[in-house]
């Protein structure tokens, strides 16, 4: 779960609150000594060690993050709850909690405080299961709508390699000026630069940033070779044109689908 619960430390589990629930007998009597002072005390310290805003997503800023750090925020979240703090606090509780039980088992306690503390052991293992039972479950929408159009760019990506594939073999199979004017090349390498450089951006991933360099070339190389083909004529334009489609084959040979 996230962090549904109040995060200020309860008053019912503090010393302070156990000190009222015992005798002036209680207190001055040696058998009565438990030490259960003294773990809740301890309990308390640790608690208030937590930053309890390194686990609750709506205090990280993730809105306008990439993918990537979006992900490392999640680690870093995930690696504070299995830290020392917190692993100390629920280990401070369970002990407080063991010390609670036996001191309510003490028969030389006052009934009411022996009740209390009895009761006092049940309450400190609850309060270390709301540490145990924190998932970062918060975290999970804001990575989840990333996550999804970075796998729906990917699919979109696949499929422009495949359209790129169709576009050279056809110009090679026919380098004419009209087959090259009826061409699709032009829209589909600026859509592949915009798709690699959003990848990119979201991923950090250096292959995207290498897969839009590509994109981003032979945009450029295609203008120059359009510039070519409509100012020629002849064996020109299929020269140019043969010309492209290897830049598009070096670029892409390794990589097509």
């Amino acid at each position: 779960m996230s962090i549904t619960f109040v995060t200020k430390y309860p008053t019912a589990l503090k010393n302070a609150t156990w000190q009222t629930k015992k005798s002036f007998k209680d207190k001055t009597k040696a058998k009565t000594k438990t030490g259960l002072a003294d773990a809740l005390k301890k309990a308390e310290s640790d608690w208030n060690k937590i930053t309890f805003s390194k686990v609750i997503a709506a205090k990280q800023g993730l809105g306008g993050k990439t993918l990537v750090q979006k992900n490392a925020i999640v680690a870093a979240a995930r690696q504070y709850l299995v830290g020392r703090v917190v692993q100390d606090t629920i280990n401070s509780l369970d002990a407080a909690a063991t010390k609670a039980r036996t001191t309510g088992a003490n028969p030389n306690l006052s009934s009411t405080a022996s009740r209390f503390a009895a009761a006092l052991s049940g309450q400190l293992t609850a309060q270390a299961k709301l540490l145990r039972d924190i998932e970062l479950d918060d975290f999970q929408a804001s990575l989840t709508g990333p996550a999804k159009q970075v796998r729906d760019w990917e699919a979109e990506h696949t499929r422009l390699l495949r359209k790129t594939d169709q576009l050279r073999d056809d110009l090679r199979d026919e380098p004419s000026l009209e087959n090259w004017n009826q061409s699709d090349f032009r829209s589909v390498l600026e859509r592949g630069a915009v798709i690699t450089k959003s990848l990119a951006g979201q991923t950090d991933d250096a292959h995207w940033r290498e897969m839009d360099g590509k994109w981003n070339g032979l945009l450029v190389a295609f203008k120059a070779s359009d510039g070519i083909v409509k100012r020629s004529q002849g064996r020109d334009v299929e020269a140019e044109i043969n010309k492209f489609t290897g830049r598009v084959q070096e670029e892409f040979g390794g990589v097509f689908m």
